[in-house]
């Protein structure tokens, strides 16, 4: 599906396997091209879907189409993609598209899936419901952790990045209650949560 995908929308006539695998592994490849598109989609996936999941949570479209998705008041990862068909389309394919859309053809199929495969990795663990210690995922500056989406779907409001936390903070949507009750040190025990 994924091919078919490229080969409507980017234009992608080929696949790209037929290179050696050293290509692959190669400094150029990896240094120049792979890590820089990942995080470019990382980057531009995670402000649209902030964006798409802020206005999800307007009083209409929150009643009639997200609050499917929160019938889940504590994460579990099935519920990552439970969501009406609008908010399925909007919000979850839309924003994993516009990065490798903008790249078009200077993105390889490989790459693109490796950034696809990530993504649903990063959404199971946000709606595994556990705090995941030893994440790859926090090696990201402002990552955003599975304890936040937690406290998101408990709470309502607030946390409402993908990847990081960058744009909660930059726009003020960073839910205080959770810097209360985990973030600041002298804040209430966590006795009270539990």
């Amino acid at each position: 599906p994924n091919f078919f995908k490229n080969m409507c929308i980017y234009s992608i006539t080929k696949l790209d396997f037929e290179q050696n695998v050293q290509d692959y592994l190669s400094y150029d490849f990896l240094v120049k091209e792979f890590i820089p598109q990942i995080l470019f989609c990382i980057l531009i996936e995670d402000f649209c879907f902030y964006c798409s999941h802020y206005i999800l949570h307007k009083d209409f479209l929150y009643k009639h189409i997200h609050k499917q998705h929160h019938e889940y008041k504590s994460t579990v990862t099935w519920a990552s993609e439970y969501a009406h068909p609008i908010e399925f389309l909007l919000g979850n394919i839309l924003p994993l598209m516009v990065g490798p859309f903008i790249l078009n053809k200077r993105m390889r199929l490989v790459t693109n899936t490796f950034f696809i495969v990530t993504r649903i990795i990063k959404t199971s663990e946000a709606h595994s419901g556990i705090k995941i210690r030893y994440s790859i995922f926090k090696f990201f500056p402002f990552a955003s952790t599975s304890e936040m989406h937690n406290y998101h779907h408990y709470k309502f409001k607030g946390n409402y990045g993908s990847f990081m936390t960058n744009c909660d903070f930059l726009f003020g949507t960073f839910n205080k209650l959770y810097v209360e009750h985990f973030i600041t040190p002298d804040a209430k025990s966590n006795k009270e949560l539990k």
